[in-house]
């Protein structure tokens, strides 16, 4: 391709050509060829090209519609159609379902809170149905009220808009209006009969909260323990908390309930009695005055270096402590052999064990001990293998000691001091012997014996008795025995 290029071109004169080359072929060997002289004709008048593209641009610019510039030698483009007016939007209409569905989904207003705040969520709730109408909304708030403000509908029969509803509710439970209303409330307040505690703070920390809204927490909160106080159902509570200065709700509750539990009665004693200790028990004192009143009770610590109180007779005193004993190796008895026959249970070797009519078979355990009696006493809790007394003399062996239980004196009973009674008797080797009985040691029998001899000793007790007996022979020895 070849493009010319004009220099020189004034007026009245000559223009010379001069022709543009490519970049490679800049680098070639010119030729020589004279350069040709073109007349003026030949050339394009430049002048009046320009003026010519200036008329043309007023002429464009004159126009009312304003056609875009057309470049000289270049077609003009077609005009463009100007855009069409919008077309009107038409009216979305919600249909009977969607109301449904908004009715079940409105908040509910029982006047607790400012109308304010539930209109922020009202309001939240129909944005997302721009194409409500008013009827609609109206419909939409007042299936929203609930209890007080559900009255005002009966003040708008002239004047039933949305507008008019809104108005209704904003002057009669506006944040100013509301708060004053709680304010009321708030002092007028009581606790129910069946109202816990609990539930009490939480209906005046609530009802503290609506009625002053532009206070700190901190000072609202001293509010609702005052008027908690003031409100309770209980004299007796409320004359136990006055005076006291909480300044949290939490703190008030924990003394109500430290004053209620002060004034609750006593319950039900418990099943398991906690023994005192001896300085904590409580004696009876007997006054040694000729007065019949009964005299104070006092702790047992106080009341040791006075003088006893003349007691029951030793009769009654080895009867008890008979009874003690004999429970006390009744249960020991039980123990042991609940313990031997959980050591002999299953299957196996040695006693108690493996199947059969002979030393095995199954074992005796703990549970099956305590509801079989005995075959010897009838007792229950052990077994006649394991019976805890002395057996029975047979005919023969009790004709043989007849002559001596004839020549033996006939028992007389010997008063001795508890808890610790010391007897002494004559033993079959004819020695003299001190017998220490502590009461929660095992009993032992003395039988009277016709030989007092000279020795001392201290005869440990034998265990697997249950009776005692105190004797004394009216001649002989001050006291004599056989441990059996």
């Amino acid at each position: 391709m070849v493009s010319w290029r004009f220099e020189n071109c004034a007026p009245g004169g000559s223009a010379e050509v001069l022709r543009e080359t490519s970049k490679s072929a800049q680098f070639k060997r010119p030729v020589q060829q004279p350069r040709p002289n073109l007349p003026l004709c030949a050339v394009p008048d430049i002048q009046a090209l320009l003026r010519e593209l200036a008329a043309l641009r007023a002429a464009v610019e004159a126009r009312p519609g304003g056609a875009p510039a057309v470049a000289y030698g270049v077609a003009p483009a077609a005009p463009v159609a100007a855009p069409a007016a919008p077309l009107a939007l038409v009216p979305r209409v919600v249909s009977a379902s969607e109301m449904l569905t908004l009715r079940k989904a409105v908040p509910k207003f029982d006047g607790k809170i400012s109308y304010e705040a539930y209109r922020a969520s009202f309001d939240d709730l129909v944005s997302m149905y721009p194409h409500l109408t008013e009827d609609q909304r109206f419909q939409l708030l007042s299936s929203g009220l609930v209890g007080a403000p559900l009255s005002l509908l009966e003040d708008l029969a002239s004047n039933r808009t949305f507008a008019g509803l809104d108005e209704a509710l904003r002057l009669s439970y506006s944040k100013p209006i509301h708060a004053w209303t709680e304010m009321n409330n708030l002092s007028s307040m009581r606790q129910d009969p069946s109202e816990s505690l609990e539930e009490w703070s939480t209906r005046v920390s609530r009802t503290a909260r609506r009625a002053y809204p532009d206070m700190s927490l901190a000072r609202v909160e001293e509010f609702a323990v005052q008027y908690f106080f003031t409100g309770l159902s209980s004299a007796q509570i409320k004359s136990g908390v006055s005076g006291l200065a909480c300044t949290s709700m939490q703190a008030a509750l924990d003394a109500c309930r430290l004053v209620r539990s002060r004034l609750a009665p006593p319950g039900p004693a418990a099943k398991r009695v906690c023994l005192a200790s001896v300085a904590e028990a409580t004696v009876e004192v007997a006054s040694p005055g000729p007065s019949s009143a009964p005299a104070p009770p006092v702790s047992a610590a106080s009341a040791a270096p006075a003088a006893p109180a003349p007691g029951p007779s030793w009769q009654d005193q080895l009867s008890a402590i008979t009874k003690q004993v004999e429970q006390v190796v009744r249960q020991a008895m039980v123990q042991q052999a609940a313990d031997a026959g959980t050591n002999t249970g299953g299957r196996g070797r040695g006693r108690g064990r493996g199947r059969g009519r002979g030393r095995g078979g199954r074992g005796r355990g703990a549970s099956g001990n305590s509801d079989r009696s005995c075959y010897n006493c009838g007792q229950f809790g052990h077994f006649a293998i394991n019976f805890p007394r002395a057996p029975q003399p047979q005919p023969q062996q009790a004709r043989a000691a007849a002559p001596a239980a004839a020549a033996a004196p006939a028992p007389v009973p010997v008063p001795v001091a508890f808890p610790d009674a010391r007897v002494q008797y004559v033993h079959p080797p004819h020695y003299q012997a001190n017998l220490t009985w502590p009461m929660h040691a095992a009993p032992l029998q003395l039988q009277p014996l016709p030989a007092p001899q000279v020795q001392t000793a201290v005869l440990a007790l034998p265990a697997g008795y249950q009776q005692v007996t105190l004797q004394q022979p009216p001649q002989g020895p001050p006291a004599s025995g056989n441990g059996q």
